[in-house]
């Protein structure tokens, strides 16, 4: 039997983790050995961050070798190659799954790696998730748990630039395995994501009321004083974000001519 395989990811905050807990509802297989609340000192607005363990450990193995951050805020160290021992672990962790008819695994860091991913298993899908750039930095900042953006929020616009980047290029490379939305739509919208998946990803899902999963204040809107700091001292690096946002919005699935109030 030939697994189909969904690979949920986006920068870190840009709802990955509603989405990875929507789907699992919905009866996508996301892992058994999950992070959540109970295992992870991180705070969030859902029943976990819905991460396998196993892929998650993978990409920390991968960052601590090459010396990143997961908040990189420059491209050149990351790699589009698997080193031999991570081949062995990836291909590993796909053989172990196998069995199952529809499975993924949803981890922002995927995001840094996606090349590296598409060498192993080149018929997977992807559900690549973006958010407005400030949005997602005052929602690092809030949190609190991530001590050098909160310290720099710089750093947080900055790696959203290099996630956003990489998904971009894959996107551009690998039109036919893509399914890129703006999280903003998929709430305004809710109906929409299984019939997206479906129709553009070709997996079956059983769909269940968003409201179970959706919690709003895991979206805020407006921004705090610490963002209003940023646009004002960083104000080229704001407008190159905006830039990317508005270029990654433009092939977005869903996408609406709203303004992004950057």
């Amino acid at each position: 039997m030939d697994s189909k395989v969904l690979i949920i990811t986006g920068m870190h905050r840009s709802g990955t983790s509603l989405i990875a807990e929507y789907l699992s509802k919905c009866g996508l297989f996301v892992g058994k050995d999950l992070l959540n609340l109970a295992t992870s000192s991180k705070a969030s607005a859902y029943n976990g961050h819905h991460e396998d363990k196993a892929f998650f450990e993978l990409h920390d193995q991968m960052l601590k070798r090459l010396h990143i951050s997961p908040f990189p805020r420059y491209q050149f160290r990351l790699t589009n190659r698997f080193t031999a021992q991570e081949n062995r672990l990836a291909k590993a962790l796909i053989e172990e799954r196998k069995y199952l008819s529809q499975w993924g695994w949803k981890d922002p860091r995927t995001a840094l790696f996606l090349k590296a991913w598409h060498r192993v298993i080149p018929e997977a899908k992807h559900l690549l998730l973006i958010r407005n750039p400030l949005s997602v930095v005052d929602s690092l900042v809030r949190r609190g748990t991530d001590q050098q953006v909160v310290d720099c929020p710089l750093v947080g616009l900055q790696a959203w630039r290099v996630y956003n980047k990489r998904i971009l290029i894959f996107l551009k490379e690998h039109p036919d395995s893509c399914l890129l939305c703006d999280i903003d739509e998929l709430i305004a919208q809710p109906q929409s994501i299984c019939t997206l998946i479906e129709q553009q990803l070709s997996l079956v899902l059983s769909p269940v009321a968003f409201e179970s999963v959706f919690s709003k204040k895991g979206f805020r809107v407006g921004h705090s004083e610490a963002i209003n700091q940023l646009k004002i001292k960083h104000n080229r690096e704001v407008t190159a974000a905006s830039k990317l946002y508005e270029e990654l919005r433009s092939v977005a699935n869903g996408y609406s001519q709203v303004s992004t109030g950057l």
